[in-house]
């Protein structure tokens, strides 16, 4: 194998190993952003379940009432 060949092919090892690093990375932090998003739901739905228990309404009013105030 000849020098130019050799570092050629050393550095799409390199590439290939970075891009792997690089996707890792994304799935990683995909998933922690799934998981955020589903606890702002989950604690958004819990605050509208508490807004509309204590206003006597129901849950469609009560995201009605913080809709008007935006």
């Amino acid at each position: 194998m000849r020098s130019e060949e050799y570092w050629a092919k050393r550095m799409e090892a390199q590439n290939e190993a970075q891009l792997e690093k690089g996707e890792a990375y994304i799935r990683k932090e995909r998933a922690e952003y799934d998981k955020a998003m589903a606890r702002i739901k989950r604690d958004t739905e819990s605050w509208y379940a508490r807004l509309a228990k204590n206003n006597s309404v129901s849950m469609a009013e009560a995201r009605k009432l913080c809709r008007r105030v935006n």
